[in-house]
């Protein structure tokens, strides 16, 4: 027996529109985590090479706390951003699923019983979000300065650099 053929009802038409406009929030937001990324460069940039100098031209514990906190602050923004980009995704994947099943052919035997991943794994639950947020490798930036920065104080702790 053949499929029939797809025709919109004014409710698949309104769950498309909605996809669209989480698609573009979604972007929205993966495009504010590169511009934070940016910027988290830029200051970085900035003001390292400005505490150097204001200590003259010797490091300083506040070197250090400074790298931190801008670390951790924008690796927080950051992981925000990622954490509302799966939220809405998966917001997506809801409105895609309500589509296929208004417009499964009821008669049909199912031959795939398996879920399908639309905008993300399957796997993907929400309890486990944020700590994916905060761990995900579009945040690896944030470690690695976050790990160089902790080298860099212990070594000037240990009194190995000054």
């Amino acid at each position: 027996m053949g499929r029939t053929e797809y025709k919109k009802s004014f409710e698949d038409e309104v769950d498309w529109k909605i996809i669209d406009q989480l698609q573009s929030a979604t972007s929205r937001f993966s495009n504010a985590s590169i511009e934070l990324k940016k910027m988290f460069i830029i200051l970085i940039g900035i003001s390292v090479p400005a505490l150097i100098k204001l200590t003259d031209s010797k490091l300083d514990l506040s070197l250090f706390i400074t790298v931190y906190v801008l670390t951790i602050a924008f690796w927080y923004l950051d992981s925000f951003t990622y954490f509302y980009q799966e939220k809405l995704r998966a917001k997506m994947d809801e409105r895609f699923e309500k589509l296929k099943e208004n417009n499964t052919d009821t008669d049909l035997e199912n031959e795939n019983t398996e879920v399908d991943e639309y905008t993300l794994p399957d796997d993907r639950t929400e309890s486990n979000r944020w700590w994916r947020a905060f761990k995900d490798s579009s945040v690896r930036l944030y470690h690695i300065f976050f790990i160089l920065n902790s080298i860099g104080f212990i070594l000037y702790l240990m009194k190995i650099i000054e």
